[in-house]
C-alpha cells in the first residue's frame, strides 16, 4: 500500500473515533444525562469539537491530502481523499472559537429546549434559538461560496446540491402534490381513527416496537434502542447503531412509525462497511439519500394495508 495513503488512513480513523466519541457524548446528553450535569456536558462537547476540527484542519493532514492529489489509488481510496479533502476545504475555513461556540451553545440550547418544550414555553427557548441562528449563519458566511448562505450550509447534507436544482425540484413535485391533496379531501372517505386511541401500556408498546424492529433486519448486537424527547439515529459505527422514540400512552402509532422511521436509518448505518470504518467512503453519502431509506420504511412499508394484516 502507498505508504502515503496508509498514513491518510491512521489520520482518518483516529479523526474517526475521535468524532464518534463526541456523537456518543451527544446521544448519552439526549437521552439519559442528569439535568445538573448539562453545563458540564456543554463544556465536554465544545472542548472536543475543538480536538476534532484541529486533527482534521492540521498541516499534516493538509499535507497528506495534497501529496495523494496525483497519487496511484484504487476506486475506494480516491473516494476518501477526495471526501476527506472536501471536508478539509470547509474546516480550514471556519475558526475554532466558532466550533467551540457552536458545541457549547447548541448544547445548552438543547437542555432549554427540553423543559420548554415539555412546559409548551416557546418564549423561555426563544432566546437560545436566535443565538443558534446568528451562529448558524456566522458559519455560513464562512464557507460561502455562491450567492446563498443557505447553499453553504446545504453542502453539509447534500454535497454539490445547488439551491437553483432543489427549486427546479420542487416547482416539478409541487402540483403534483397539491394534486394528489384535493383528491383526498374531495374524496368523501374519512377512515376512522378510533384504534389509534386508548390505553396502551408503554411496556407492550416497546415490546412490539422490538418485534417489528427484528423483523425489519434490525441487528441487536450492533445496536440500541432507547428513549428521548424526539426520536433519532446515532451511527458511531456500522456495529453500534442506536436509535430512539417517544410513547404516548394514548396513542401508540408516535413510538412505532418513530421506531420504524429510525429503524430505516439504522440499516443504512448498520449497512455501511464495518471493515472500512473511519474512512470517508464509509460514511452515508447524504442526509437525502439517508432519508429516503427511513421513509421507505414508515410510509411505503408501514403504512400499507399488508404490514397491518401480517401484524
Amino acid at each position: 500500500m502507498n505508504h502515503t495513503y496508509q498514513a491518510f488512513e491512521e489520520q482518518a480513523r483516529e479523526l474517526a473515533e475521535l468524532c464518534s466519541v463526541l456523537n456518543t457524548l451527544t446521544w448519552d446528553q439526549e437521552t439519559m444525562i442528569p439535568p445538573l450535569a448539562s453545563p458540564l456536558r456543554a463544556g465536554q462537547l465544545s472542548t472536543l469539537a475543538a480536538v476534532c476540527h484541529q486533527r482534521l484542519t492540521s498541516p499534516k493532514m493538509g499535507e497528506t491530502l495534497e501529496q495523494l492529489k496525483e497519487a496511484d489509488l484504487d476506486l475506494w481510496q480516491r473516494a476518501s481523499v477526495r471526501e476527506m479533502g472536501r471536508q478539509y476545504d470547509k474546516a480550514v475555513r471556519v475558526p475554532e472559537t466558532l466550533v467551540r461556540e457552536l458545541a457549547k451553545t447548541t448544547s445548552l440550547a438543547y437542555q432549554v429546549w427540553v423543559v420548554s418544550r415539555s412546559n409548551s414555553d416557546f418564549p423561555t427557548f426563544a432566546p437560545w434559538l436566535k443565538k443558534v441562528v446568528e451562529l448558524k449563519r456566522e458559519e455560513a458566511r464562512c464557507l460561502q461560496s455562491s450567492g446563498s448562505l443557505y447553499e453553504a450550509l446545504l453542502d453539509e447534507y447534500e454535497p454539490a446540491m445547488t439551491v437553483h436544482e432543489l427549486d427546479d425540484l420542487f416547482e416539478t413535485i409541487r402540483p403534483r402534490l397539491t394534486s394528489l391533496l384535493e383528491r383526498i379531501q374531495s374524496s368523501g372517505k374519512h377512515p376512522s381513527q378510533n384504534f389509534q386511541t386508548g390505553d396502551f401500556p408503554i411496556s407492550r408498546q416497546e415490546s412490539f416496537g422490538r418485534a417489528v424492529l427484528t423483523a425489519m433486519g434490525f441487528e441487536w448486537d450492533a445496536g440500541r434502542l432507547d428513549c428521548s424527547p424526539h426520536p433519532f439515529c446515532t451511527g458511531l459505527s456500522p456495529l453500534d447503531v442506536r436509535i430512539t422514540t417517544r410513547y404516548n400512552q394514548q396513542d401508540f402509532t408516535a413510538s412505532l412509525f418513530g421506531i420504524i422511521h429510525e429503524g430505516g436509518h439504522a440499516l443504512y448505518e448498520q449497512g455501511l462497511d464495518s471493515e472500512r470504518y473511519g474512512l470517508p467512503a464509509c460514511d452515508a453519502i447524504s442526509l437525502g439519500i439517508h432519508e429516503s431509506q427511513s421513509r421507505l420504511w414508515e410510509n411505503q412499508v408501514a403504512r400499507n394495508g399488508p404490514f397491518w394484516e401480517y401484524w
